[in-house]
Order: structure tokens, then sequence, then C-alpha cells
């Protein structure tokens, strides 16, 4: 019988100490590798497509690193790979809003890191023991949505049309307000999760504070406002501003858009 090569594991964490764990580990066993380390979602993506793992361990926070593991899954459901590797989440988040998005950006498995159990030998002897049940999941080409749609495309289709909306009045996507709008009115079409402020469900999904997230969309707003033609403006958004800087609030922003796209989706 042949023997499989070592499991290539990509590792996305901020936390170091977490890194020398499980660098120690992985010592100790001759058929598992890491073939990267990063505490950068966008470096994690390119190590992805650069160095093929089998499967990665993901952070969801990158408190202390760059982006997050939403990011991270929402860019890695739009790359065009030969197959997609598995991904399993680490995270001390508990919010039940955050485990019900991650499942259906498709996550594998979830390890919950305030768990009494929890270390890194308990998440890479689980995922090694997998490994022989793992189908790996080929990326689909681009086939047009089928007649019964699948939560991805569906999720990708909203996105898409919040993306297109945006553009339309200039809200730039180098700024972060722009993900934090972008995340807010996609989680108000969603009628899992339409209910209470999309400002603090913001909050709870990237692991800001309330004032954070709320001053990122404002500046965001703000500079579209400031940097698009009027007539654009006019044309795109359509609902009264009652504001005293005559720029929609986030919240008003969020709901006008939520509104305009559920009428077409």
């Amino acid at each position: 019988m042949t023997k499989k090569k070592p499991m290539k594991l990509l590792l996305v964490e901020d936390d170091h100490v977490e890194w020398e764990k499980f660098e120690d580990y992985v010592k100790t066993k001759k058929d598992i590798e890491f073939v990267g380390m990063t505490s950068s979602s966008e470096e994690g993506l390119e190590m992805v497509k650069t160095k093929k793992p089998e499967a990665v361990i993901l952070d969801l926070q990158l408190t202390q690193g760059s982006g997050s593991g939403i990011h991270f899954l929402d860019r890695l459901n739009r790359m065009d790979l030969e197959f997609r590797p598995v991904v399993v989440v680490t995270s001390s988040n508990q919010s039940q809003i955050v485990k019900n998005l991650i499942e259906e950006l498709g996550i594998d498995w979830y390890f919950c890191k305030m768990q009494t159990d929890y270390n890194v030998d308990f998440v890479l002897d689980t995922l090694f023991l997998l490994r022989n049940h793992i189908v790996y999941k080929n990326s689909p080409a681009p086939s047009g949505r089928s007649l019964i749609e699948s939560p991805e495309a569906r999720r990708e289709r909203i996105y898409s049309r919040i993306d297109s909306e945006l553009n339309a009045i200039g809200v730039r996507n180098r700024y972060k307000g722009y993900a934090y709008l972008r995340e807010g009115i996609y989680l108000q079409i969603n009628t899992k999760y339409g209910s209470g402020s999309p400002i603090e469900q913001v909050a709870v999904l990237y692991g800001h504070a309330y004032n954070t997230i709320s001053a990122g969309m404002h500046t965001s707003i703000k500079n579209a406002w400031s940097n698009t033609p009027p007539e654009l403006i006019r044309d795109n958004y359509k609902a009264r501003i009652r504001n005293k800087e005559k720029i929609p609030t986030p919240s008003e922003f969020i709901q006008y858009y939520t509104d305009k796209i559920k009428k077409t989706i």
C-alpha cells in the first residue's frame, strides 16, 4: 500500500504563542507539515493559491494581525481553485450569529478555544483522523444559477448586488467602512440575521466596539458624498436625508439599501 505524503496545513492565526504550540507538536509528527503560517487573511489567501494546502486552520478575529477570518472565508469562496481546502475554524467567539454565518460560508469544523479540553494537539489529531474521510471539494466553474439556488450561490448574488450599489455612489472598498457597510446590509437582507441593530451585529462579527464600526461606516459614507458627483448620488440614493450633515447616518444608509436590494433578489 502506498504511503500517503504528509498532510499539508496552513495556519492563519495572530497569536504567536499558538504558532509555537502548533510548531512544537508538528515536530513530533512525520505525517503532518505546515506549508505556511501567517497572521494576515490576505497573505493566507495567497498561500492557498501557491502552497495548495489540504487544510486551513483559521482563527476568526486576527485582532493582532490583519484582515479577518470572515474576510478569508468570503474571498476563498470566490477564488478559482482546482480544489478548495478543508477549513477548520478556531475561535473564542461564541456568538451564535457568528457560528451561523461561518457555517453558511462553508467551514468544515469548528473548535471553540473556550472549551476546557481545547489544545492544539486536539485540533491537529482530529484533523488528521478526518483526513481519510475528507472529500476535497472541487471548485465549480461558473455555470449560471441552478433552478434550486444553493445558499452559497444566493450569498454570492446578494454580495454582488450590494457591491454594485456601493460602487455606483462611490463608496470605496479601500476603506474598512466599505466592508462594514457591505456586511451590515447583507445581515439585514438575510432573514436569518435580520433582527436587531446591523451595526451591533457587524461589531460582534469583527470583534470591534460599536463606535469603531459606526465611525468607519460614517467615514465611508461621508467620503462618497464628498467625492461623487451629486447627480450620481441623487440617481442612486433616493431616501430623504434628515441629518444636519446632509448625509445619511449608517443606520439609515443600511436600511435604505436593505429595502432597495430586497425588492430585486
